[in-house]
């Protein structure tokens, strides 16, 4: 018997026997379907973040609701919220997408630059336009005539930093900078890597690439840790850097078991946390169901070290549901200290500095088990949990195609298709007639 969320019949076989041509049209009047059902759930994320029923939640904005209830990365909901509350203010463009004629990607393009007094030009544009000629044109625009260049080159500053993640194939950074540090850092680079090659030519199999990456671990590291101790000698790894792995004590032993990782990042083979432990001072968080250490008890409110590791092996960040905090996170005792609460594992949950507050000051409720189950209960009586668990009653939604024909949109398969028909985008005459109309005024005759 079907689970819930499956499919009796094999959706496969019935694609596989559609004629070419059905399967053509019925491809663009999904696309259509799926343009104006887009609109209308923007529409419904501009109301929802108008009221700020997120709050309710528990939420810090929208953009975290997103995340939790509707799976969306942050940046992807960030930038959803944008164009949902950019919709609002321009009506054509409102209109063209929810009658499916737009889609999405062409309606995220002109936002970035649409105004009441221009969106119809760029409207009837993008109907006439590929997403790819759009993106083109609303940058090139963006250039030419934005008035807030500045307020952008300011963002750009603001928004400068560094983030990182662990994948399965490596490690991946990606720097924002502003575009004078970006250019330095190029040239910088560059320069370092075309001095390393004239030391070192390529290895076989070696790229270019693969060299700047060299370079550039080898710059910031020697940075961190100094060209050499003050009596002359290398400096290692182990001097400055301490890294936490969490690994089963038969790991070690035998390169058997579950849990082999460094701490909040990737796992590791038995072999690798070996090589780490040479030259590298390492602190193991053993898993081991004969550690019978949970906790001070009375001793001190504050956790020690070694207890916090042990907390955020078991957390991994912020226990609220839908938070994804995992760095800046508090250990908060459930029963509180002050009221005798004991500092041991199962009176310790992890929260960053957003709930945590939430759960002081701003009157939540939360019980732990102590193993697993964690509950948070607003003021009002509001329960956050997850959708998994019902957080959330049963709603309204309609299948696509009956619901955009409720509302009167017809999507046909020639609706969402671009009336391009294959000339050069010509940039310059398209910024041209997008350019605002200035009304001269001519001088008064004497």
């Amino acid at each position: 018997m079907p689970g819930a969320g499956t499919v009796a019949v094999d959706a496969r076989e019935d694609v596989a026997v559609l004629p070419t041509e059905r399967l053509e049209a019925e491809i663009t009047e999904l696309a259509g379907q799926l343009a104006a059902g887009e609109c209308r759930w923007l529409l419904l994320v501009a109301e929802f973040d108008r009221r700020e029923a997120w709050r309710q939640w528990g939420c810090r904005s929208v953009v975290h609701w997103l995340g939790w209830q509707c799976g969306l990365d942050a940046r992807s909901a960030r930038e959803r919220v944008r164009v949902a509350r950019a919709l609002l203010e321009l009506s054509a463009v409102r209109e063209a997408f929810a009658a499916g004629a737009l889609s999405y990607s062409k309606v995220r393009a002109i936002t970035r630059i649409a105004t009441p007094e221009t969106e119809f030009g760029l409207v009837e544009t993008a109907r006439h336009a590929t997403a790819a000629h759009i993106e083109r044109i609303a940058a090139a625009y963006r250039r030419v005539f934005d008035p807030a260049r500045q307020e952008a080159a300011n963002r750009a500053h603001e928004q400068r930093g560094v983030d990182w993640c662990d994948g399965d194939d490596g490690f991946a950074a990606r720097v924002r900078a502003t575009h004078d540090d970006g250019a330095a850092l190029r040239g910088a680079l560059q320069e370092l890597a075309e001095r390393s090659l004239r030391d070192r030519p390529l290895e076989p199999g070696e790229t270019v690439a693969q060299r700047r990456a060299h370079v550039l671990v080898e710059v910031v590291v020697r940075a961190a840790q100094g060209e050499a101790a003050a009596d002359g000698s290398p400096t290692s790894p182990a001097d400055r850097h301490l890294v936490v792995v969490n690994v089963d004590a038969s790991v070690l032993a035998t390169g058997q078991g579950a849990v082999c990782e460094l701490d909040g990042g990737p796992g590791l083979a038995a072999e690798t946390a070996r090589r780490i432990a040479c030259d590298a001072e390492i602190v193991g968080l053993v898993r081991d169901a004969d550690l019978g250490i949970v906790g001070i008890g009375r001793a001190s409110r504050r956790p020690p070290r070694w207890l916090r590791r042990r907390l955020h092996a078991r957390d991994r960040g912020c226990r609220f549901p839908g938070c994804a905090q995992r760095r800046v996170v508090s250990a908060h005792h459930v029963e509180h200290w002050t009221q005798g609460g004991a500092t041991d594992l199962e009176n310790l949950v992890e929260l960053c500095r957003f709930h945590h507050r939430l759960v002081h000051e701003g009157g939540w409720r939360m019980t732990f088990d102590g193993v697993e189950a964690v509950r948070f209960e607003s003021p009002d009586g509001f329960v956050a949990e997850d959708h998994a668990d019902g957080g959330i009653g049963g709603g309204s939604a309609e299948p696509l195609a009956a619901a955009n024909a409720r509302r009167g949109v017809e999507v046909t398969a020639e609706t969402i298709i671009s009336r391009w028909c294959g000339e050069r985008l010509d940039l310059d005459l398209a910024i041209t007639a997008l350019t605002p109309r200035v009304p001269r005024h001519r001088p008064a005759r004497t």
